[in-house]
């Protein structure tokens, strides 16, 4: 990377050789007047999953940064993966998205970083997003109607999430290299993520 990343996309995966194809297909197509870099973290899955990741990283040497492990790091410590990924993350701002999901606006990160950039206050910003089938039609709209602007941290702590963690961009904040203790014993790891940020 000849360029210090502005951006750090955080792609956790196990066992998605499924989908994982997808995943970095919308990270490369990614449309940027900055650099960014793909951390992507295999957690030893055991389906090609990794393989795949070598495939691109061969073919994006200087954009995808992987993480292979040979043992599983999440039976060791829940959220001990998230905390070696974002400790990894060397951008101003981190994009999160999971091996099994995906993005499809090539300017997404650009239009996010736009924003967070305009409104320099705001720790992150998210979008609509969908859950699809195999065929890629919409199952369920992750979107609630009366969203507001603004999203409070008494907002995020509720039983259902506000949005969907492909959609979060945010800062990447110099604490996030140190979780704290509780972070490893939450339940909903993202939520916790969400209103720590």
């Amino acid at each position: 990377m000849a360029n210090r990343p502005f951006l750090s996309i955080c792609c956790i995966t196990y066992n998605h050789a499924s989908y994982i194809r997808k995943a970095l297909d919308g990270f490369v197509m990614q449309r940027t007047d900055f650099p960014f870099e793909v951390i992507v973290h295999d957690d030893a899955s055991t389906d090609g999953t990794a393989e795949i990741i070598r495939e691109y990283v061969d073919r994006y040497p200087d954009l995808i940064r992987p993480i292979l492990q040979s043992e599983n790091q999440f039976r060791k410590e829940r959220g001990r993966v998230t905390k070696i990924v974002l400790g990894s993350a060397q951008g101003k701002f981190i994009a999160l998205c999971e091996g099994d999901d995906y993005w499809t606006d090539p300017m997404k990160l650009q239009k996010q970083v736009d924003i967070l950039e305009e409104h320099p206050m705001c720790a992150g910003c998210f979008h609509h997003s969908s859950v699809v089938d195999e065929n890629d039609h919409e199952v369920k709209s992750l979107w609630r109607n009366e969203m507001q602007e603004l999203i409070k941290l008494e907002d995020i702590v509720t039983s259902q999430a506000v949005f969907h963690t492909s959609s979060f961009v945010f800062r990447n904040f110099p604490w996030l290299r140190s979780m704290p203790p509780l972070f490893s014993r939450t339940v909903v790891g993202d939520l916790a993520l969400f209103a720590m940020v």
